[in-house]
């Protein structure tokens, strides 16, 4: 497997997991405010 590859693989796995967490905290805080 190509380093280039494996790194741009790494990087949308990791820019995905953020996402999610991202998403998950603001969820979060809504539910908490109301």
């Amino acid at each position: 497997m190509d380093s280039k590859v494996g790194t741009a693989f790494k990087t949308i796995q990791t820019d995905d997991w953020f996402r999610r967490v991202r998403r998950e905290r603001l969820l979060g805080e809504i539910s908490r405010s109301r």
